[in-house]
Order: structure tokens, then C-alpha cells, then sequence
């Protein structure tokens, strides 16, 4: 009997878990968009986002720690914005067109696609993955094809 009882409660815990990982993983899609908003916000209040300290409710402290580091010394990745992937946007189009897509699982990351504007649309592919406070943006890249530094 004690076997029996140990069994089904184990697997309905392993359900309530495997239910709210879903249902966590449900949420980056407007989690992603929060930040996006958030972030282009404090751009249009001529705020650079990445040294405010609100920047870790959604950007893991590591990321954050080296694209500070990397900004300080005059070497952020890519030439552009690191989360937008261009140096230039309209930003009342881009806040009124955020678009996030469907998401992605690849072991404990998740990838989340996210279309800005209305008139020439340009998609970011945000990464996330599960930290002790909820999940968190690791690395965010463009669907660029790729161009050597000498082009």
C-alpha cells in the first residue's frame, strides 16, 4: 500500500511540474514583449537601458555584467544594439508593433522569436533560460545572414 501511495504521489508531483514548466514557458512570449516595451521606453526617455539597474528583472546578471564591461570599453557586439540588432528604428512603430512568435525548447534554454514594425519588419531571436528568479534573457541575436568583418 505505502508503495502504491509513494507512486501516485510522486507522479503527481512530477505532473504539477512538467504542468507549471509549461505553463512558465507559456509566459516568455509576453515576458519577452514586457521588456521589449520596457527597454525602447527607456530609449525614447533618452535612458541608456543597459545601465539601468531595472535591466536584471529580465536580463540574466552575467549577460548584463559583460555587455556593461563590454560598453565600457567601446566593444559592444555587432555594431548595433545589442538587443534590437539595429542602429537605427522608428520607435513608436516598433512599441506599437512588438510581435513575439512561437517558442522554441532546446534542453533548459528557450528561444523566443520577436518581429518589430509594420513597414520593414526585423525579427530578433531572444534566448531564455531558467534562473533561481524566474526566467531570465541570456542572448539575443539577429536572423541575418551571416557577413564577415571584412564585408
Amino acid at each position: 500500500m505505502k508503495k502504491i501511495l509513494s507512486c501516485w504521489i510522486a507522479s503527481f508531483l512530477m505532473a504539477f511540474s512538467c504542468a507549471s514548466y509549461a505553463d512558465a514557458v507559456t509566459s516568455l512570449g509576453p515576458q519577452a514583449k514586457q521588456f521589449y516595451v520596457w527597454y525602447i521606453n527607456k530609449q525614447v526617455n533618452q535612458v541608456f537601458p543597459l545601465l539601468d539597474h531595472e535591466i536584471g528583472r529580465y536580463v540574466d546578471a552575467s549577460t548584463v555584467e559583460s555587455l556593461r564591461r563590454d560598453y565600457k570599453r567601446d566593444q559592444l557586439p555587432g555594431g548595433a544594439d545589442y538587443f534590437m540588432k539595429v542602429q537605427d528604428y522608428d520607435e513608436r512603430d516598433w512599441l506599437a508593433h512588438i510581435k513575439p512568435g512561437r517558442r522554441l525548447t532546446f534542453g533548459d534554454a528557450v528561444v523566443v522569436p520577436v518581429s518589430f514594425g509594420s513597414r520593414s519588419e526585423v525579427t530578433v531571436l531572444v534566448f531564455f533560460t531558467k534562473q533561481h528568479d524566474g526566467w531570465k534573457i541570456i542572448k539575443v541575436d539577429d536572423m541575418l545572414p551571416y557577413s564577415s568583418p571584412g564585408n
